[in-house]
């Protein structure tokens, strides 16, 4: 069993922020957000949710296979599901994502990678007062890949109750050929729709993109990504964000049915091998150059909270690395600023996330949970 955690500790960190355009140009500009420390014994958290009908508590996925429920009343954690025995403990993507159906009976979805290294999602019943583990689990799809790399993570339900799921190309990062990302014909570097309501089996939504044209795969929604590891729905505006943390490039992708985000022929809104064919080819919002093999962009979605009224309705992300925590507004069609808003500092940023009433939270590698807060 889980421990629980019963500690609370406050760390009150001042920050400075910048004013960056799509380009990087920068404006001096203060800010005063303050970082309260919920939690300080996860283990490597992955994703922080909010959990449907539930006021007082988030749900963290760890990559070690542990979904907890965390109450923002009186920060104590209990366990929800483990799956450890499922993961390949030398597999370093483990457990990647959790989300919940809004329908009382959808149930809490999970993907991760088994220990083939293959990419699963997994469906439980809605946790009562014991844990689940692996035995209450149905396996919803399962897609094969042939390397350990660009997997995907996330996943989410629209606001009409169907899941969108990430894969990423399933390649080496040395394989500069793969063609599985522009290929209609297998469920690897897209984005997914597919009906959960039938218990047994998912189905094809029939207002699916290329539901009509066989033989393209029912389920692609969009295609196009490399390593689409970060995705989000905002459930009030409906904009679904696909975060392509691929080779050079850290893509935000503001995502759309039957859409074609370019990997392998471009990465962010250039041409991997000049010149290329772009027509028909849809160039992230935001892209940011890598500047480390670790580094990653964290989405934490539309803010939709009340502590930060200056940033309703921006979109929230991260630098893993930098611990740099960023707003991105739409300033015209296509065309996107961002602002740093809060430094983390000396802290590695897993996974940023909102409880139910839409307030931020930040999770670090090290096992740490920050409340974002007005300082």
């Amino acid at each position: 069993m889980r421990r629980s955690v019963g500690l609370v500790a406050a760390a009150l960190v001042l920050v400075s922020s910048a004013c960056t355009s799509a380009h990087g140009d920068q404006t001096p500009k203060a800010a005063k957000v303050a970082f309260e420390l919920i939690s300080d014994d996860l283990d490597h958290p992955v994703q922080i949710a909010p959990i449907p009908g539930d006021s007082t508590g988030i749900a963290i996925a760890e990559r070690s296979g542990l979904v907890l429920r965390l109450s923002t009343k009186d920060k104590t954690t209990e366990e929800l599901i483990d799956i450890e025995d499922l993961i390949n403990s030398k597999q370093p993507r483990g457990l990647l994502g959790v989300t919940f159906s809004a329908a009382k009976s959808g149930g809490l979805f999970i993907n991760y990678i088994d220990t083939q290294g293959d990419l699963v999602v997994g469906r439980f019943p809605r946790p009562e007062k014991e844990p689940l583990d692996e035995n209450s689990m149905s396996v919803v799809i399962k897609i094969a890949h042939i390397s350990r790399n660009d997997h995907g993570s996330q996943m989410a339900f629209t606001s009409d109750d169907v899941l969108l799921i990430s894969t990423g190309d399933g390649q080496a990062r040395t394989d500069t050929n793969t063609q599985s990302a522009q290929s209609k014909t297998t469920l690897l570097g897209k984005a997914l729709r597919i009906n959960t309501r039938n218990p047994t089996r998912y189905e094809v939504p029939q207002d699916n993109p290329f539901v009509s044209q066989p033989p393209t795969l029912g389920e692609i929604w969009a295609l196009g990504f490399q390593n689409p590891d970060q995705l989000s729905v905002d459930q009030q505006s409906g904009r679904i964000v696909v975060v392509d943390n691929s080779s050079s490039v850290l893509e935000i992708n503001i995502a759309q049915s039957g859409q074609n985000y370019g990997w392998n022929i471009m990465e962010g809104s250039s041409c991997r091998t000049p010149p290329c064919a772009t027509q028909g080819l849809t160039p992230p919002a935001i892209s940011i150059p890598r500047t480390s093999k670790s580094s990653q962009i964290i989405s934490g979605g539309f803010y939709r909270g009340a502590h930060f009224p200056n940033l309703a309705g921006q979109l929230i992300f991260a630098e893993s690395e930098s611990g740099r925590i960023y707003a991105a507004k739409e300033v015209s069609p296509q065309a996107w600023t961002y602002t740093e808003v809060a430094t983390l500092s000396g802290e590695r940023i897993s996974a940023l996330g909102q409880g139910a009433g839409g307030e931020l939270y930040a999770a670090t590698s090290n096992g740490s949970l920050f409340q974002l807060k007005p300082e």
